[in-house]
């Protein structure tokens, strides 16, 4: 299956992945600038995937998914930095349940639980990597994944925490809960 990505999309993904290599370098106000071209690996190995696996997931149940870059999310970010608020959530997917058929776009049924689990692949991954980070004392890796799993399970749309919370609490309270808890290890 082919994930393809608009000029548009590559250019938003790009300037988030700046976004977020900035908030992690930024330490009391001061950028550590020794740190940034790690970070900037980290940051690509922690949002890359993240976005083109809700792009899988959307393709694969035959929806389509673009990327789009969210500008308050990324005003926020770069402004609550300095204070040491690490808004992780520069940009998300958006899920779009359409399917080109017969020269024109037609509205599939998208059930409220697929679009949920469509989200919630991008929040899995991110605590997979803080696991195997707290695992193996990987303190950055971690700092970066927790942010992004933070911020993108907040129940604010566009967040994915509003969608998966749309589909079930329970659900949305265990990640939610557990993502709170690998924040303060």
């Amino acid at each position: 299956m082919k994930i393809e990505f608009e000029r548009k999309e590559i250019i938003d993904l790009l300037v988030s992945i700046f976004i977020l290599t900035f908030i992690f370098s930024l330490t009391n106000s001061t950028i550590k600038l020794n740190s940034i071209p790690l970070i900037f690996l980290i940051v690509c190995f922690s949002y890359i995937p993240r976005i083109v696996i809700q792009k899988y997931f959307a393709r694969k149940i035959g929806y389509g998914a673009k990327f789009k870059i969210y500008p308050v999310s990324s005003i926020l970010a770069i402004l609550f930095s300095p204070i040491g608020i690490k808004l992780a959530s520069p940009g998300y997917n958006e899920v779009r349940p359409y399917k080109f058929s017969e020269w024109k776009y037609k509205r599939l049924k998208g059930s409220i639980e697929e679009i949920a689990r469509i989200y919630l692949s991008g929040v899995v991954w991110n605590l997979f990597l803080c696991i195997i980070s707290v695992v193996f004392n990987l303190n950055v890796v971690k700092e970066v994944n927790v942010w992004i799993s933070f911020f993108n399970l907040l129940p604010i749309l566009p967040f994915d925490g509003a969608k998966i919370l749309k589909w079930d609490f329970s659900i949305w309270a265990f990640f939610f809960i557990f993502t709170l808890i690998l924040l303060i290890l």
